[in-house]
């Protein structure tokens, strides 16, 4: 892969922030294993990608690691072939996140919810598999790494259990993050739920619970060590 960028991004009053960026991307895909879907293939490239993006953000939250109060409203579209390239289509994204503080005990120590929503959506059908949407891991709790996602065909039409991406995603959560000792160890229960179709819908939608810990470490720096288990309750 071959990659270069330019960006500018300005402070818009107190809250609100813009960016813009020309991104230029030369992709090829190689050492692919004979069984992989046809999308695959189809996208091996060489590629040449040119991308303008546009991103608007509106962030309240109160300050960057362990927020307690405040939102983040985020924004973006970026045009894929607007001036050359060998693919053409347009995604759009945007995202919201709520922090509200629930409890607050004798110590300091703040209970904070917080509520996760997006969604974003691909026009056209010529974006390739790796700039496609994919959910799962971190992003999904509960479920493998990109597996939230349709699956590909293989050479011969049978269906393979390969996530090739989508056009249309959406992801609804909630996380309750509570103190367990001092400043240094926190518990979170959570909620995800989202779906990854070719179109607008909630057709195979997915569900997952879990709990998991939250370890801060001074040595390390403000953000925590996050260890989390989810149990996927609708897995499609």
């Amino acid at each position: 892969q071959l990659n270069a960028s330019v960006g500018f991004s300005r402070r818009l009053g107190d809250f609100w922030s813009g960016s813009t960026s020309f991104i230029f991307r030369r992709i090829e895909l190689t050492n692919i294993v004979p069984d992989a879907p046809v999308e695959v293939f189809d996208d091996a490239g060489p590629l040449n990608l040119d991308t303008v993006a546009f991103a608007f953000t509106r962030n309240t939250v109160d300050r960057p690691f362990r927020p307690s109060r405040g939102s983040n409203l985020e924004f973006g579209v970026s045009l894929t072939g607007l001036l050359a390239g060998d693919r053409t289509y347009t995604t759009v994204r945007a995202s919201w996140t709520t922090f509200i503080t629930i409890d607050e005990d004798f110590l300091g120590r703040r209970s904070v919810l917080r509520l996760n929503a997006q969604a974003g959506y691909i026009f056209g059908d010529e974006a390739p598999v790796y700039d496609k949407f994919y959910l799962g891991g971190r992003s999904f709790r509960g479920f493998d790494f990109r597996t939230v996602s349709p699956k590909g065909i293989d050479r011969f039409g049978n269906q393979t259990d390969d996530p090739i991406g989508g056009n249309w995603y959406m992801f609804l959560g909630a996380q309750y993050e509570f103190p367990i000792y001092q400043q240094l160890l926190a518990g979170v229960v959570f909620i995800d739920s989202g779906t990854v179709t070719e179109d607008f819908g909630i057709d195979d939608y997915r569900v997952s619970i879990g709990a998991g810990l939250r370890i801060y470490l001074p040595a390390f720096g403000p953000a925590p060590i996050a260890l989390d288990f989810g149990f996927p309750l609708v897995d499609q």
